[in-house]
């Protein structure tokens, strides 16, 4: 049966871009929901444990992982109601500081029109929150599978989480291509056998629509 193409693309820094408050609100929102625990909690506490711990790509990352990480390292016992609470408010900060970068919708409903299968393949520690961005932005109808490292156990630039997502959509290599703002990642793409693999510098999304159209037809 003959495979579909397929567009995979990165979340953060491709399809979203976070407001210049975003990593300030989020270390902030943390620890005021830590100190209200008890806790001698700081916003550079938080920073320095995330950084920590997203630095570790042998883990399975998850926001509750992330959650319950923090309360520990702030001397606090990670009991699943207090994991699965601050879980909440690191979900709601991530959703509050981020928004569709400048031409997601036309890059998306382009490969819709043009029957190309498109996937996220995100190093995100929260499943569940990719989700629901998709939904509150419109564009869950638009993407067609979202693959996470904290649900496939593995993060970029590692090949497995590449390879999850094309095993997902039935992808050929062959005909897939990536967009990715980080180099390395990029690189892992074309070690899984990617097609094409492109850096991409921050133009609007749309501004690959050329050289896409150039890669699947000649395939």
């Amino acid at each position: 049966m003959p495979r579909n193409p397929t567009l995979l693309l990165d979340l953060g820094g491709v399809i979203y871009l976070t407001n210049e408050w975003y990593e300030e609100t989020l270390y902030e929102t943390a620890a005021r929901h830590l100190r209200a625990l008890g806790a001698d909690a700081t916003p550079d506490s938080v920073r320095r444990v995330m950084d920590t711990w997203r630095l570790d790509v042998s883990v399975q990352q998850s926001i509750v992982y992330a959650a319950a990480v923090l309360l520990a390292e702030h001397g606090l016992t990670p009991t699943p109601s207090r994991a699965e609470a601050l879980a909440r408010v690191l979900q709601s900060a991530v959703l509050s500081g981020v928004y569709v970068a400048p031409g997601t919708y036309e890059l998306l409903r382009w490969a819709k029109r043009n029957g190309i299968l498109v996937g996220i393949v995100s190093n995100n520690w929260c499943y569940e929150c990719v989700r629901l961005l998709l939904e509150r932005d419109d564009l869950a109808h638009l993407v067609d599978t979202v693959v996470t490292s904290d649900i496939v156990g593995f993060c970029k630039p590692h090949t497995k989480i590449y390879e999850a997502a094309m095993q997902l959509l039935r992808a050929d290599p062959a005909k897939t291509a990536f967009i990715d703002d980080y180099e390395p990642n990029v690189e892992g793409a074309r070690r899984a056998g990617i097609g094409l693999a492109i850096h991409h510098d921050g133009k609007p999304l749309d501004h690959y629509i050329p050289v896409l159209e150039r890669f699947y037809s000649s395939r």
